[in-house]
């Protein structure tokens, strides 16, 4: 089984990256204005909307290591799986006689 794609962590770096800048150019440009009333659509739309980034950045990071953690699960189950069936097999021998809790298949004839 190969690994998903790396693409969902990249977009949500970026993301990251985009939204402390927005935040960081809303902080500056409110800070510039000298009346309250003028810095209110600075933090509206570059605080929120860097919120907003923010939050879909970590989104998409979580998405990929929740990905990234099931595919490496299901590589470490597919290997117990093997393992465990060369151990029956070592352990079972197909030339003893069947024992009270291992019952041969009787056939249909």
């Amino acid at each position: 089984m190969e690994r998903p794609s790396r693409i969902l962590l990249v977009v949500g770096i970026v993301l990251l990256v985009a939204g402390w800048a927005a935040i960081f150019l809303a902080w500056f440009q409110a800070g510039r204005q000298d009346l309250e009333t003028g810095q209110l659509p600075y933090v509206i739309s570059g605080g929120f909307g860097g919120f907003g980034l923010l939050l879909m950045g970590m989104v998409l990071i979580l998405i990929d290591i929740v990905r990234q953690s099931e595919v490496k699960l299901r590589q470490t189950a597919d290997r117990l799986h093997e393992r465990m069936g060369r151990l029956i097999d070592a352990l079972v021998d197909e030339d003893a006689p069947p024992s009270p809790t291992r019952r041969r298949r009787r056939s249909p004839a």
